[in-house]
């Protein structure tokens, strides 16, 4: 303590239980600075910080707190002398041996209401009591995070707003850095909006910099996941907005969720499925416990960012990520939580519709404002080769592809038509699905698909069919010869394939005609038994 001028200093212990010790060590082997925002996840998932034995402070900081606390726990004791101390550190050593019997047993953490995880809470309150009015502007403004490999999934969002938007809609693309392609590739699809405009902002040095020493090794993300922790910082000419993640579709107008005040908060956003998911089963997030139970999904959020600019709630949330990094697991999702808790205001689900929901729940989705795919199970991935999905959930997959190749068909990305002949007699139960999905998974998205039957489909392939023709107009069912399949088909192009095999390169048919356009006629491919 003497070497890191602390005043506190806390160190793991070890367990003797039965005549077996247990060691609980502190993962980040340093002397990790305690602070007022990693003590309650401290708390939570390390037991030295639930009792004082062990624990070593200063007598002038213990007289400090008992004389501004009451203090009726040894945990809110900690609690507090934390908050009050100039610093204290969690050691690498372990120096005390905890013996369990049955009448000395390790505590368990418990929460008290008195219990902050950052100052928003208070500052909220502050709020409320003043005579702050919110201005809510008339046009739509959004925000979005991206780098250069979520370029490659924007034409869905920003189709999906396009299309079902009831008044136009300013959308701005943060990031920072993306190559000139992905520039020019944005501008394109700019230009080819009615009632969206795309409107890049590249993110300034400075406040990159509140977010590029955030340790992402237990999260595994990249570090522009946190993006949205500085949104005020990088949109300070306006004072309202809805930051959306990539990976959503938006199926009706968002002017609803535009005009809902906020009465204070900083943010409005929507429960997580992990709220859900913990109902269903009957158990509790690790590290919020049954404050867990207001635990938000952070892909859309509706901030007020000219109080969170006058707060500074950037700076502390960064501050507040750096010294958390080590035990949450949803990157800036948890720091969110931990910092916005009681500072936000619960949104309806229907701007946040996790697949989860999609699942178990009864809402059309034709009911849902925005679908989000979280989670690693995306649309654009093949639901039999590459991931298993729940029936019930593969509309949304559908939903989403749909918008995706429209907006492609816009772009005029893929100009010629490709007809796929499928050969169907033949066709398996349970085969034949896996066939689709190598097709509709592709790259080159203009395809016609003409399935060939001489006796008719099986019953299994025609409830398929009916299932997702909706959201692919150009599949049809050709009862005859491949010659008369041929002679309907109206692609530029032909590929012959049989129903019970697999295209499983995504980019296969793009590849072909890249080949015809040098100036084959015909091109061949090998396969693999």
């Amino acid at each position: 303590m003497a070497t890191n001028k602390a005043d506190l200093g806390a160190a793991p212990l070890v367990v003797l239980d039965q005549g077996t010790f247990y060691f609980k060590t502190n993962p980040t082997n340093v002397h990790k600075l305690v602070t007022t925002n990693n003590i309650i996840p401290y708390m939570r998932l390390f037991e030295a910080f639930r009792y004082v034995q062990g624990s070593l402070f200063s007598h002038e900081l213990l007289v400090d707190v008992l004389a501004e606390q009451a203090v009726k726990t040894e945990q809110q004791l900690l609690y507090y002398l934390v908050h009050t101390c100039q610093k204290a550190v969690l050691l690498p050593e372990t120096l005390c041996c905890f013996v369990l019997t049955e009448g000395h047993q390790l505590p368990a953490f418990k929460w008290e209401e008195a219990y902050r995880y950052s100052n928003a809470q208070s500052f909220v309150q502050a709020i409320k009591q003043s005579d702050y009015h919110e201005e809510i502007p008339d046009r739509i403004q959004l925000t979005i995070g991206v780098d250069d490999g979520l370029i490659l999934h924007l034409e869905a969002l920003v189709h999906s707003l396009d299309k079902n938007t009831d008044t136009p809609i300013d959308l701005y693309i943060i990031y920072a850095s993306l190559t000139a392609e992905s520039i020019s590739r944005v501008k394109f699809i700019n230009d080819k909006l009615e009632a969206v405009t795309l409107i890049l902002r590249p993110i300034p040095k400075e406040s990159r910099q509140f977010i590029e020493n955030i340790n992402m090794d237990k999260a595994r993300l990249p570090i522009g996941t946190y993006f949205r922790i500085i949104v005020p910082e990088v949109l300070t000419d306006l004072d309202r907005v809805i930051y959306l993640d990539t990976d959503m579709v938006v199926n009706a107008s968002l002017k609803p969720l535009w005009q809902t005040p906020l009465e204070g908060n900083f943010i409005g956003a929507c429960e997580d499925s992990l709220v859900f998911y913990h109902r269903r089963v009957n158990a509790e997030s690790v590290l919020f416990g049954k404050q867990g139970e207001r635990y938000f999904n952070a892909g859309m959020m509706l901030m007020d960012l000219k109080l969170m600019r006058q707060y500074s709630t950037s700076f502390y949330s960064a501050q507040l990520a750096l010294d958390t990094a080590d035990v949450i697991k949803y990157a800036d999702q948890d720091v969110q939580n931990l910092y916005f808790y009681g500072a936000n205001k619960q949104i309806d689900l229907t701007y946040n519709y996790g697949l989860e929901y999609v699942q178990y729940t009864d809402r059309p989705l034709s009911e849902v404002a925005i679908i989000h795919y979280y989670g690693w199970k995306k649309p654009w991935m093949n639901m039999v080769t590459e991931t298993f999905m729940h029936p019930s959930r593969r509309p949304a997959m559908h939903l989403y592809r749909q918008y995706h190749n429209e907006m492609k068909a816009i772009l005029g990305d893929n100009p010629d038509v490709i007809s796929v002949i499928l050969t169907a007699d033949q066709a398996q139960s349970g085969e034949f699905e896996r066939c689709f999905e190598g097709f509709l998974t592709q790259t080159y998205t203009n395809l016609e698909i003409l399935i060939v039957t001489a006796k008719g489909l099986t019953s299994d392939l025609q409830t398929y069919l009916k299932t997702i023709k909706p959201y692919y107009p150009n599949i049809k069912v050709v009862t005859g010869t491949m010659a008369q399949a041929v002679k309907q088909s109206q692609g530029s192009y032909l590929y012959f394939f049989n129903i019970d095999d697999l295209l499983s390169e995504k980019t296969a048919l793009a590849q072909l005609v890249a080949a015809c356009q040098q100036g084959v006629q015909v091109v061949y491919s090998g396969y693999q038994r």
